[in-house]
Formats: C-alpha cells, sequence, structure tokens
C-alpha cells in the first residue's frame, strides 16, 4: 500500500497562500483515492479533551470517505472546548446493565450471527484470568451485539491505547474475525504495573500496532520481535492552520512570557520548571519572566497540584507563576499566540510512566513558539537542539535556566528558531497527512489474507495459534 501511494499520480500539490509555504513542501492527501471503509474505533472515553488527537484522526478519516463508528468504554463527560459529535458514537453501558440487555436467547443466537463465543471463553478458562478481563469480555460482546447489528460492514477494528480498549478490541476480534490494530501513546506500555502481561497480549495478537515515535517502536520490538512490519510508526497530527501565529515576531518586548501546557502530574516537570524561573530570577536578568501553567486534564486539587502550589510559595513567586484549569482549544491556541516561550520538562516518572510525543509541544511549535524539553523518548524526534528548539536533560532546572537566558539574550534567534520549529511540523505533522496514513494501514490490514486466514484458523480452534510467532516475554522499562 504504501509503495502504492508514492506512485499514484492522484496526489496534488496545492499553492497555499499561507506565509509560510513558500519554503515548506506540502501536499494534500484528500485527495488521494482509497477504497471506502468501515473502521471500528474503540477508546476508553470520548471525546476528551487531553485527547484530541484521537478526535482530529476521526474527523480527517472521515473527511476522506469512510465510516467510523466509534465505542466509547466510559460515558463522556461535559468537556470544554469540545465540539458535539455526529452519530455513531456509541457508549458501553455498565457491566451489571450489559449483563440484563443480554438474555441467553441472544448468546444462543450468536452462532447464528456468525459469532464465535467458544473462542473467548476457552481463552479466559485457559489463561485464568481475572474479573477485569471478563468484564472486557462482556462489553465486547455488547458491541459484537447490537453496534455490529447497527454497522455489519466493519472491516477492521482500532483500539487507542494498549490497556483497557485494546482488550475489548482483542476479544472481539476472536469473537467476529475482524482483524484490530492498536495505537500505542505512553502510559499504556512504558508504565509497569500488573496489567503488563495483559498489554502484551493486546499486542502481541494484533494485526497491526502503531505507535507516535521511533522511540517507541524499538521499545515495542521486545514485544513483538520479528516482526517489524507490524509496528508502524504515525506521529501525533496538528492542526497547522488553526495552530498558526496570529501576532508580530517578538510578542513581548520587556516581558519574557513563558507558557506550558499539561496534566499536572509528576511526568510534565513542572515543579523542574518553577526551580528553573527562580534560578533566573535570582540571577537578575534584565527581562521580567512571568510563567502560565495550563492545566490540561481533570481536577486542579490533586497531590501534584498541592505539592507544585506549596513550592511556588516557598520560593515566593506567587506574582510570576499562574497556574490555571482546562481551557477550550481557542484560549489554548491564544496564550500560545500571546507567549514567548513554550517549555515542557517532561521527564520519567516512579512508575516508568513517561511522555511519548507531547501534543501540546506540537501546537506549540507550531504556533512558531520557541520549545525547550527534554531528552526523553520521542521528544528529540521533533526537537534538534539548537535548531528547532532546545533541549536540556530532565531533572535539571539550572541547565533548564540557562536555556532560558539564552533564549532572553537572543530574542530574534529565538524568533528564527521558531519558525523552523513551524517549518518541521509542517513538514511531519500534519494532522490530515497522518490521518491519511492510518487509512492506509488499516485499509491494508482489511485487506491482508494473512490476517484473515489466522483470525478463521483461531476461532475453530479456541486458541491463538500466531500468538506462538511472535511470542516473547515483554521488557519493561527499568
Amino acid at each position: 500500500m504504501r509503495e502504492i501511494l508514492a506512485q499514484d499520480k492522484s496526489v496534488v500539490y496545492p499553492k497555499d497562500s499561507s506565509v509560510w509555504q513558500d519554503s515548506v513542501p506540502s501536499f494534500s492527501m484528500s485527495r488521494i483515492i482509497f477504497p471506502q471503509m468501515n473502521f471500528l474505533y474503540i477508546v476508553n472515553q470520548y471525546p476528551k479533551t487531553s485527547e484530541s488527537f484521537i478526535r482530529d484522526e476521526v474527523t480527517n478519516l472521515r473527511g476522506i470517505g469512510h465510516r467510523i463508528d466509534i465505542v466509547s468504554l466510559v460515558e463522556a463527560v461535559p468537556d470544554l472546548g469540545v465540539p458535539v459529535e455526529p452519530p455513531n458514537v456509541h457508549y458501553v453501558p455498565g457491566i451489571s446493565q450489559v449483563l440484563e440487555m443480554i438474555d441467553p436467547y441472544m448468546v444462543e443466537s450468536a452462532k447464528d450471527w456468525g459469532l464465535h463465543l467458544g473462542s473467548c471463553i476457552t481463552y479466559l478458562q485457559f489463561h485464568k484470568k481475572g474479573s477485569e478481563q471478563i468484564g472486557h469480555f462482556i462489553k465486547a460482546l455488547w458491541v459484537a451485539l447490537y453496534v455490529l447489528k447497527l454497522s455489519p460492514n466493519i472491516r477492521a477494528i482500532h483500539a487507542h491505547f494498549a490497556t483497557d480498549a485494546a482488550s475489548v478490541a482483542f476479544f472481539l476480534s476472536r469473537m467476529t474475525g475482524i482483524p484490530y490494530a492498536v495505537t500505542c501513546h505512553a502510559y499504556d506500555i512504558f508504565c509497569r504495573n500488573s496489567r503488563k502481561q495483559v498489554v502484551e497480549r493486546n499486542l502481541r495478537e494484533a494485526g497491526l500496532i502503531i505507535t507516535i515515535s521511533q522511540y517507541n517502536k524499538e521499545f515495542l520490538r521486545d514485544v513483538v520481535t520479528g516482526s517489524d512490519d507490524r509496528i508502524q510508526v504515525v506521529p501525533n497530527g496538528v492542526d497547522t492552520e488553526f495552530f498558526a501565529p496570529k501576532s508580530g515576531l517578538v510578542r513581548n518586548a520587556d516581558i519574557l512570557q513563558i507558557v506550558s501546557v499539561g496534566r499536572l502530574v509528576a511526568k510534565k516537570g513542572f515543579a523542574d520548571l518553577v526551580r528553573a524561573l527562580a534560578i533566573c530570577q535570582n540571577a537578575d536578568c534584565s527581562a521580567v519572566k512571568n510563567l502560565r501553567i495550563i492545566h490540561d486534564g481533570d481536577g486542579l486539587d490533586n497531590e501534584c497540584s498541592r505539592e507544585l502550589r506549596d513550592l511556588i510559595k516557598l520560593l515566593e513567586l506567587d506574582d510570576r507563576v499562574t497556574i490555571e484549569g482546562r481551557l477550550g482549544r481557542a484560549q489554548i491556541r491564544q496564550a500560545l499566540c500571546e507567549s514567548d516561550l513554550f517549555i515542557l520538562l517532561c521527564k520519567t516518572a516512579p512508575n516508568g510512566d513517561r511522555d511519548g510525543m507531547p501534543v501540546a509541544m506540537l501546537e506549540a511549535m507550531s504556533c512558531a513558539l520557541p520549545c525547550i524539553s527534554t531528552r526523553v523518548s520521542g521528544i528529540p524526534e521533533v526537537i534538534e537542539s539548537g535548531e528547532t528548539g532546545m533541549l536540556v536533560e530532565p531533572d535539571a532546572p539550572d541547565e533548564t535556566a540557562c536555556a532560558i537566558q539564552c533564549i532572553e539574550a537572543d530574542r530574534m534567534g529565538a524568533v528564527k528558531m521558531g519558525l523552523r520549529a513551524r517549518e518541521k511540523i509542517r513538514i511531519s505533522h500534519r494532522k490530515d497527512v497522518q490521518a491519511s496514513r492510518v487509512a492506509a494501514l488499516l485499509t491494508e490490514l482489511a485487506e491482508s489474507p494473512r490476517i484473515t486466514n489466522c483470525r478463521q484458523e483461531c476461532m475453530r480452534s479456541g486458541l491463538c495459534h500466531c500468538e506462538r510467532r511472535y511470542r516473547k516475554p515483554m521488557k519493561w522499562a527499568t
């Protein structure tokens, strides 16, 4: 499929009136003719502000003609800045409600509908999985009996995150024979916890694994060894037209306005950022530095938030640092465009969790904002230190303070750095291009005879023979 796309004559290279277009090669994949497909997306919660990349991907897939049905395992809550979704979003009821809805007659009739429940039941008995996996099986059965009845032409299943959503996809694939793909992000593969064997199984039996960075791909090779063709890198995409610079090159002449966006959790390194700001203030630098931290998650009153506020008071930075609750998409864009510098000091948490490729950082780069971040996971694949941003070591406030002072000392150099960062995003991280790559991979998965034959054999036997090809203990982060 990838070779076909490279030779496809229907690819058009349009001229864009944007002032950034002349120096950046660009093309539109929306003109590529894909066979129209029906895909089923399974996610933990939809829509969700902090997972806007999923919503963007779905929107773009629908835009090029695919039908996308979405199964959300958790009911969506009213969310600031999240638009009302079109039809084809299905919310899975609670387990007790599902059991009330699925009567014995329906289960008996499942075989007539083409469902193969024996494979799943045999798996649960053979592997002695706990109640969580039984819950995933029940949810998958609800999807099979209700959602697939409404949309019977689903050709491939796509789960975002390798945990709960992928577990439901695993059982649904066993029931129906429809191949499934998993997109891995960060916590789902890096966290060291009791679910690692389930994650390993979900990835091992997937027909396609998509991940967001080359760093993640190298990590995943230890899970699905010998099958590099199943692991594909599709970086997070950004709406470069929406996240674009709106004001002059130097926004604030006498003040260095710093912004940071992310959930208030340990792996975001906000405490290191506050300490770096205190070092700069004590160095009596010329420009006043203000820091605006925008929390992009649920609740502002967690342990990390309280510790951060205590640190701000201890360092006497109350008049320099503000912490704001969740903002809408347009408000975040405005905050980026009003700032001079974006900083996100990602680090590895005690449980192994870390960022994969922070979308907030990509959006800041798209706004031509110079960025400072850390040499963690896939971040160095986006930021080339000194060219498209500046990289420091994690847990190094002193080094971060030096980087801030370098930005302050050469404001025009920082502006040029921001422009190069925007070029990088326009070349490698446009959301429409990335979504079209996902569409091509899912289409290839749906049309693969190897996957189809494998699934049929698995359903007949009740045990998965294909897992023997890929089985290898997972090498978890240390």
